[in-house]
């Protein structure tokens, strides 16, 4: 059933659905793709990126320390998140060549200089807060290639897309263009998940 579908993804620390899965992983089949995760977790989003995708390199951003159990935050909880962010990995075929960088720190306030290479694939699945997402998005606007694709997560809370659009138009980022998927119900691994939205954006040349 899809109740016991849902109970064993999250015992996994899967927190997205298998449209969701396959969806990053055909926006990351271009080579030379360089995929950013924000919010990794147990690297689940990161691992279907990349899957047989070898000519695609990828960062992560997380902090690693929550529990979905206790729906708390401890580094007690680090070595736990990050073991099993690297079963994720191995158990999808990537290779380790593939991650540019592990980034252990806020996804609104980490050093820019962690990634040195402009991202033309972002997938957010941070904080559901519009000051979450606008913060995060403000903060990385000047790492997008010239055109880039974004991806939120959990946008059936609409606040998170408000956020994540203010801060693009902050930002002097062009939105050519939106796609947004909903979900039946809240955690469907039928559909997709909690929602999705897409932007395919622009950032003009002069602003870099």
């Amino acid at each position: 059933s899809n109740i016991r579908n849902q109970k064993m993804n999250l015992a996994r620390g899967v927190f997205n659905s298998a449209r969701v899965r396959h969806l990053l992983n055909n926006l990351c089949a271009l080579d030379s793709t360089i995929y950013l995760d924000i919010g990794t977790y147990r690297g689940i989003s990161l691992s279907s990126a990349l899957h047989k995708n070898k000519n695609t390199y990828a960062y992560a951003i997380d902090k690693f320390n929550y529990d979905p159990y206790s729906a708390s935050y401890s580094e007690e909880h680090s070595n736990a998140v990050l073991r099993g962010m690297e079963d994720s990995l191995k158990i999808s075929g990537c290779s380790p060549d593939q991650i540019k960088n592990i980034i252990k720190g806020d996804m609104r306030s980490f050093s820019l200089k962690e990634i040195s290479d402009t991202i033309n694939v972002c997938y957010y699945d941070g904080g559901v807060s519009p000051d979450d997402s606008y913060k995060t998005i403000k903060h990385i606007n000047n790492l997008f290639s010239q055109y880039a694709i974004i991806v939120c997560s959990n946008t059936q809370n609409p606040e998170i897309a408000i956020g994540i659009e203010k801060a693009l138009k902050e930002s002097l980022i062009i939105t050519h263009h939106t796609i947004a998927m909903r979900s039946k119900v809240m955690n469907d691994d039928n559909t997709w998940w909690n929602g999705v939205k897409l932007w395919l954006i622009e950032r003009p040349l002069d602003e870099k």
